[in-house]
């Protein structure tokens, strides 16, 4: 499976900077266990986490993937 995400927000980091706040982020996955599809729905970093604890059977959830709603229909 390959997973690219691209977020370009910037906030703290070595010069403190407010750069790039909010917008869409670019996501896409690609594999043989992947539904080949575009998806319209808003997610979160949290979301993202628990799709991928859920695809690789993960139960035990971090932090606030926990109560994140996962984009299940991205697996076959």
């Amino acid at each position: 499976m390959i997973l690219v995400v691209y977020d370009e927000g910037q906030s703290g980091g070595p010069n403190n900077g407010t750069k790039f706040g909010g917008g869409n982020v670019p996501f896409a996955v690609i594999g043989s266990h992947v539904h080949p599809a575009v998806y319209t729905q808003l997610n979160n970093h949290y979301g993202l986490l628990r799709t991928l604890e859920d695809g690789f059977g993960i139960s035990r959830h971090l932090a606030g993937a926990r109560d994140a709603t996962p984009m299940s229909q991205i697996w076959n």
